[in-house]
């Protein structure tokens, strides 16, 4: 299989994957064997689900005055901010 990478830099993504859990490392004499680790995959599937959830829940969240969109602490937010800029104004 070709990357299209270093070697060098394949070992830099998977030292990355291996610390945040996605993958289990094992030595065996010079080489360095991968495994994913399926439920660490399994909860970065799950997550990934429930942003796209809410995704879907923010294209239909709107009324004329106001966002029926909850956030987890239960405040009304919305990712669509409708801003006003008066003119000459920096924010």
């Amino acid at each position: 299989l070709t990357l299209g990478i270093s070697e060098a830099a394949v070992s830099q993504h998977m030292a990355v994957l291996k610390r945040v859990g996605i993958v289990n490392v094992s030595r065996h004499g010079y080489h360095m064997h991968y495994e994913l680790n399926r439920e660490a995959l399994e909860n970065v599937i799950a997550a990934m689900n429930q942003w796209l959830e809410r995704l879907d829940n923010v294209k239909t969240c709107h009324e004329p005055d106001s966002c029926k969109f909850r956030l987890d602490d239960g405040s009304r937010g919305c990712l669509y901010k409708n801003v006003t800029r008066r003119k000459g104004s920096n924010s």
